[in-house]
């Protein structure tokens, strides 16, 4: 029979990290304290517990948790990169681990009838609770990138959905110059899919049309004005913590491109 136990040593190696100064300090226990007491029955002037809709009190507690997540985040000086990796692990990776393939990780990224599939950073939502799903992935890709393209390049980001039915989905990243940027692409989402599988078998060993594409999972093309990442549509793949992983990716495939030109 086993038993658990807890040792002076297992204790010790804890990441336990207390607030230094005093303002950390009373900023953790403020939000704690209303996480405490947040009573989502809202009162009339006599003290009697009103109805409200069911969506106020998830909102708020929402944004008083993200409060005390960037409270915690700043107590252990985590960059922004390890940020996301913590959010992404409670929004997907838990979740997924818990209940596999029912897990709201392994559906399809929402939005993408309602959401533009055409535009640049500028156009993603600024604040950090707005950038989920495929907003955060485009967002923190660009991000990585932002410092290779110059004061003077950008990217413009497209979303690519072979079809209604199709499990996969792409984002072409282009570059343009600030000061005289693409025009809007006028072919449609199928043309530009097969556009990609014909770049595709261009730069690399996969046969025009393969279905290696739909078993992979996922593909990288790196040409000398594009970028696509090609995957399938589930929102476990399209997170911040992968859009990063994709973007140091395609950084090191252009440098090898780069080298291979150059002849170095």
């Amino acid at each position: 029979m086993w038993h658990h136990e807890i040792h002076k040593e297992g204790i010790k190696r804890i990441p336990v990290r207390l607030p230094h100064d005093r303002a950390t300090h009373d900023r953790i226990v403020r939000v704690v304290d209303r996480l405490r007491v947040f009573d989502a029955r809202p009162s009339d002037l006599l003290g009697n517990a009103q109805a409200r809709p069911s969506s106020e009190p998830n909102r708020e507690i929402r944004e008083l948790e993200a409060e005390l997540d960037d409270a915690i985040f700043d107590l252990y000086e985590l960059t922004e990169a390890e940020r996301d990796v913590v959010r992404d692990m409670c929004d997907v990776g838990l979740e997924l681990f818990y209940r596999k393939t029912k897990s709201d990780a392994m559906k399809p990224v929402s939005d993408l009838d309602s959401r533009p599939s055409i535009g640049r950073r500028g156009d993603l939502p600024r604040e950090r609770g707005a950038q989920r799903g495929l907003d955060g992935y485009l967002d923190a890709f660009l991000e990585v990138w932002d410092a290779e393209l110059g004061p003077d390049g950008q990217f413009r980001w497209r979303v690519i959905r072979p079809s209604d039915s199709s499990p996969m989905l792409a984002v072409v990243f282009s570059t343009e110059d600030k000061n005289d940027p693409l025009p809007d692409p006028d072919d449609t989402d199928g043309a530009a899919w097969g556009d990609l599988l014909e770049k595709l078998a261009r730069s690399s060993s996969h046969p025009f049309g393969s279905k290696r594409i739909y078993i992979d999972g996922m593909t990288r093309i790196v040409t000398e004005n594009d970028i696509a990442i090609i995957k399938r549509n589930e929102r476990r793949l399209w997170t911040r913590t992968a859009a990063r992983e994709d973007a140091e990716a395609t950084q090191l495939e252009a440098v090898h491109k780069q080298r291979a030109l150059t002849g170095e």
